[in-house]
């Protein structure tokens, strides 16, 4: 699974590489940064928080997808293309079963669009999911 995972990125990083300089130019700027990953025992759902911003003539979104012992969940956000930096939120919730404490695969990655070109990237990690219990409820 590992081979899989660092192949798909290492093949998302090569496709960014060929955007030509004039598209790269009509391209919001963007940043896109994952600040933590937490598990919320009570629920089995993890949240993912990002630090980003778009400025600039276009879009941008950005999603999280994480898989443990074969559970998974994926969902996106987008983000306003404004000039704020903002923090968001993406809550992983699985179909069926649970996430837990322990080692998950984590990928996140953005898609930003331009006035004629859209280009994404994605990164994977293995993550430490440490049990916290959610004050709510």
């Amino acid at each position: 699974m590992r081979k899989v995972l660092v192949s798909t990125v290492l093949a998302l990083s090569i496709a960014m590489s060929f955007v030509s300089p004039a598209s790269a130019a009509s391209l919001p700027d963007t940043h896109f940064r994952v600040k933590s990953v937490t598990l919320d025992a009570r629920s089995g759902t993890i949240l993912v928080r990002a630090r980003v911003q778009c400025t600039g003539r276009g879009t941008m979104s950005w999603d999280s997808s994480v898989r443990q012992s074969g559970t998974r969940a994926h969902s996106s956000e987008d983000v306003p293309c404004d000039g704020l930096f903002r923090m968001q939120n993406i809550f992983l919730v699985p179909k069926s079963g649970r996430f837990h404490a322990g080692t998950a695969e984590l990928v996140t990655g953005d898609i930003i669009c331009g006035t004629d070109v859209c280009i994404g990237g994605a990164t994977g990690r293995l993550v430490r999911l440490q049990p916290h219990r959610s004050s709510v409820g």
